[in-house]
């Protein structure tokens, strides 16, 4: 339970996948955005960031186990 509210908390307030780029931000009021027409290295970094975020809820929420 605590994993899963910490996983949405994780979620609503640090990234939101929009259409024409990433919002990178402490909320929804506050924030950078990248629009889609940035540079080639602005969306690879948020694309990274946003891969990464994803990775690491998953293996918070889905351990992985050793059998």
């Amino acid at each position: 339970m605590k994993k899963a509210l910490l996983l949405t908390l994780f979620f609503s307030f640090w990234l939101h996948a929009e259409r024409n780029g990433f919002y990178l931000g402490l909320n929804f009021a506050e924030g950078s955005y990248i629009k889609g027409q940035g540079s080639i290295g602005e969306k690879a970094s948020a694309e990274n960031a946003l891969n990464q975020a994803i990775n690491n809820a998953k293996n918070s929420v889905f351990p992985e186990q050793n059998t």
